[in-house]
């Protein structure tokens, strides 16, 4: 007889069967998972035997990590549950609060100043008087003061008056409190000297201002004058 693809017969067919075990097998041979199929055509009786691949049947199982590395504990679903160790979640953290921004939140203006230069942090300090002159509360903090809580606030002042990251808050912060405290002159002396030191400090800063601004000028007009004999020679 002929014989077509792969040498599957060319002769009429007459029937078909399919056997989970050879016909030849012992009846208490184990099933090793070989099939036969009988076709039974006009030449003869056929028989084809396929033993399926094992290995290409098989599910490929990725590989369990190690415990202790960091693969382990990044586990999730059902792969952690198995082990009885689920990853804990991180809780979000709380901000917080300082206390000074406590003591705004609460509309406390004089605990919020104090809290802040017991820091002692220009940041922290510029940044809650900048924050009480927003809230038009900066005399409010700075009244009803002792000598003992002017002084803190007085020499933080007299330091950085003439930074010039501070020096436009702190002018404002230095009116103020020689606005309040100007006639109580003569009753402390550490007062006293704290705002004599303030004076000369910013004079001094007002006489390096101008000595700035007469600089800057001069430089302009240098520039100017090279700028015209430059456009000239042209």
């Amino acid at each position: 007889p002929g014989a077509g693809a792969a040498g599957a017969p060319t002769d009429p067919v007459y029937a078909v069967g399919i056997s989970p075990r050879p016909a030849d097998a012992a009846a208490d041979a184990p099933y090793d998972g070989a099939t036969m199929v009988v076709v039974s055509t006009a030449a003869g009786v056929w028989k084809y035997e396929r033993i399926p691949e094992k290995d290409a049947l098989a599910v490929k199982k990725k590989p369990k990590p190690r415990a202790g590395t960091y693969a382990f504990f990044m586990r999730s679903g059902a792969a952690a549950m198995e082990s009885g160790m689920v990853p804990a979640t991180q809780r979000e953290r709380k901000r917080r609060l300082a206390p000074f921004d406590k003591a705004l939140r609460d509309f406390r203006y004089t605990d919020a100043l104090d809290s802040a230069l017991a820091t002692r942090r220009p940041g922290d300090v510029h940044a809650v008087l900048s924050e009480l002159s927003r809230r038009r509360g900066l005399r409010a903090a700075i009244s009803d003061r002792d000598e003992r809580a002017l002084e803190p606030l007085l020499s933080f002042v007299v330091r950085y008056v003439a930074h010039p990251a501070h020096s436009q808050l702190l002018a404002q912060v230095a009116s103020a409190c020689a606005d309040e405290y100007g006639d109580a002159r003569g009753e402390s002396a550490v007062v006293d000297e704290l705002f004599d030191r303030l004076g000369s400090t910013v004079a001094r800063a007002g006489r390096e201002m101008e000595e700035m601004a007469r600089i800057v000028g001069m430089v302009e007009a240098v520039q100017c004058a090279a700028e015209q004999d430059g456009g000239g020679g042209m």
